[in-house]
């Protein structure tokens, strides 16, 4: 339902970033407009989550985002032995995306109203507003959730064994005559938003006592000079590409994926010698060592969440971890294949069209590697056993006293998008996405210190006469800061300091 001006205005909306909050008349003649809620429904009950609670929204009417006003957000408490009674106000935000993201929703009843208002902080009574009330609760069949896994792993083991096409031809692996050469993880790179994650990623595979190549693709003149020599200097063979453009994605926001098919290149990697590899991106934390992945069947991959919990027809690979034999007769017709999955979803903008491509080419016929090879962070919501039954907590220096490898059955944490801290200044909401992720599971704790701790090994051995003054320099912006400790630390943009919590530059 909708409603007119004037209308109920929950407390606390005064408080929001505009500190004048009031409700103009509209002039004669003056059109229409109003904002919707389409997420939550009326009435739905959400799960309780690691990811932000999003509400999605629509704007009707003559109304132009940013350019007449932004949406203004009420999300409120609710007493649940007086549901008609808003309890407290939870958060009062001011959007200029149709998408809002709210953090810290506990399980409880909610309310939520939203409001256009101008860019001085002012409605008019002819734009309509809207609200909807939802709860955030466990679900009664939540006990379910283990017997889905559990049937779907036996699932996915049943697969390998009937897959006749692998298992003939790869029922044993040829030893490879020369380790050190014929097998190499990989990772690739076209921007220059990822080197600094490499770096991380590669200094992981070493500290873990891994004994083969490493190696960074990377896309020809997308990454400047001296962060390659960087690369090169401390952790990874570099071998330039050519990048690959994806039609669908090129009208994507999501501008960091419009290359993304430039990870096929990984098949061409026969005419470097190379007999196997293990494909992984470049914002995966390797936390054991990995080196049995080489003698598995190829293509080995783990499968993405939704796939795990059943709610797929057929498992869905995840791209993030990947064990493969290059072939260039294979890459040829991946290419010739992505032209018709292009022109079978060319209505849709496809952020990871290479997982779409890579399903059709292998038919959904695949090895499935448990999911601690490729964990994403937001697992840890949905599989207790994930949890580690003893905490060795982290001190109050910066650097807790830890060694790899952990003690515990995840090997390969998959720090993907808001949870990436070399990204926590591009997105909204990641910074909070990852204080939060912090606050209630303490490994992520772990797992964000080892992350920096790892990268400083690795810059301070790519960069060996810059990383002292590096290091001086944010030094003295942790103590402007306010800290004694150093909070601030150099990253591979030269000059440029990242606050390790992701406060500030």
């Amino acid at each position: 339902m909708l409603f007119v001006w004037p209308w109920l205005i929950l407390p606390g909306l005064c408080e929001a970033q505009f500190s004048e909050f009031s409700i103009k008349p509209c002039e004669a003649g003056e059109a229409e407009a109003g904002v919707q809620v389409l997420w939550p429904r009326r009435g739905q009950r959400l799960a309780p989550t690691l990811t932000p609670t999003k509400i999605r929204t629509r704007i009707w009417g003559d109304f132009s985002l940013r350019k007449d006003g932004y949406i203004l957000a009420v999300v409120a408490g609710v007493d649940q032995s007086h549901v008609s009674e808003v309890n407290e106000v939870i958060d009062t935000l001011v959007s200029a995306y149709m998408n809002i993201e709210v953090f810290g929703l506990q399980p409880g009843q909610y309310f939520a109203q939203v409001v256009l208002v101008d860019n001085t902080g002012k409605s008019r009574t002819c734009w309509r507003t809207h609200e909807v009330s939802f709860s955030i609760a466990r679900r009664q069949d939540e006990q379910n959730r283990s017997a889905a896994l559990h049937r779907n792993l036996i699932l996915y083991e049943q697969g390998y064994k009937y897959n006749a096409a692998i298992q003939d031809s790869e029922q044993f692996l040829v030893q490879p005559k020369d380790p050190s050469r014929d097998f190499a993880y990989v990772t690739i790179l076209w921007s220059d938003d990822f080197v600094d994650n490499a770096i991380v990623w590669a200094t992981g595979l070493r500290a873990v006592g891994s004994t083969f190549r490493r190696i960074c693709m990377i896309g020809r003149n997308r990454i400047a000079r001296s962060r390659i020599q960087i690369l090169a200097r401390c952790c990874c063979e570099i071998a330039i590409t050519d990048p690959i453009q994806a039609p669908a994605l090129s009208r994507s926001s999501w501008s960091q994926y419009a290359l993304v098919l430039t990870k096929l290149r990984i098949f061409q990697l026969d005419r470097k010698g190379l007999k196997k590899i293990v494909m992984m991106d470049a914002d995966t934390l390797v936390l054991q060592n990995i080196d049995e992945l080489f003698w598995l069947p190829s293509p080995s991959v783990t499968v993405d969440k939704d796939t795990l919990m059943g709610e797929t027809k057929k498992p869905k690979l995840s791209a993030g971890i990947m064990v493969l034999e290059p072939d260039s007769a294979k890459f040829d017709r991946l290419m010739e294949d992505s032209n018709l999955v292009l022109d079978e979803k060319k209505n849709k903008k496809l952020h990871f069209i290479e997982q779409d491509l890579l399903n059709a080419f292998f038919n959904h016929n695949y090895n499935i590697l448990p999911m601690t090879y490729n964990l994403y962070p937001e697992l840890l919501d949905l599989l207790p056993f994930l949890h580690v039954s003893q905490d060795s907590g982290v001190n109050s220096s910066m650097w807790p006293s830890m060694e790899l490898p952990l003690d515990n059955s995840i090997k390969v944490v998959h720090f993907w998008h808001l949870f990436n801290p070399f990204q926590i200044t591009k997105y909204k909401g990641a910074h909070n996405l990852q204080v939060n992720a912090k606050r209630i599971h303490k490994q992520m704790w772990r797992w964000y210190t080892i992350f920096w701790k790892l990268h400083q090994e690795g810059l301070k051995r790519g960069a060996p006469e810059d990383y002292p003054k590096w290091v001086q320099k944010c030094y003295h912006s942790s103590r402007a800061f306010g800290t004694e400790q150093q909070k601030f630390v150099p990253v591979a943009w030269g000059a440029h300091c990242r606050h390790i919590d992701g406060v500030a530059w």
